[in-house]
Order: C-alpha cells, then sequence, then structure tokens
C-alpha cells in the first residue's frame, strides 16, 4: 500500500478542502469529521482520492454523469 495519499473535497455549496493521508482507512474518517464540520451529510460530498475518478455525493445535480 503507497503512502501519501491526497483526499479532495467538495461540499454542496462550494467549499473545498484537501488532505494527506496516510492510509486508505482514513478516507472515511476525513469524509465523516469535514460533513461534520460544514455541516452536511456525507452522501453530499463529492469526493476523489489520489487523482481517480471524482465520485459525486447525491446533491451534486451532475452525479449521474462522468467528471
Amino acid at each position: 500500500m503507497s503512502n501519501g495519499l491526497k483526499l479532495k473535497l467538495w461540499g454542496p455549496n462550494g467549499e473545498e478542502k484537501e488532505f494527506s493521508l496516510c492510509s486508505r482507512e482514513e478516507v472515511a474518517k476525513n469524509l465523516v469529521l469535514w460533513a461534520t464540520e460544514i455541516e452536511c451529510n456525507v452522501a453530499d460530498l463529492d469526493y476523489q482520492v489520489d487523482g481517480g475518478l471524482r465520485i459525486m455525493g447525491e446533491g451534486n445535480p451532475y452525479a449521474g454523469e462522468v467528471d
């Protein structure tokens, strides 16, 4: 497993945040923490790990399309 994962997050109101993580186990933890911080549901966040596909949350109007 590689070290130094990059997690990008986008909130439902245009918020953006980036985390540097040590392991994949930290992805879910940071999704929950940031959703709590910006007072939204985890399902409303968009996220991307290490430049992969952007996973779009339920609240994103483009969630049915490819990013």
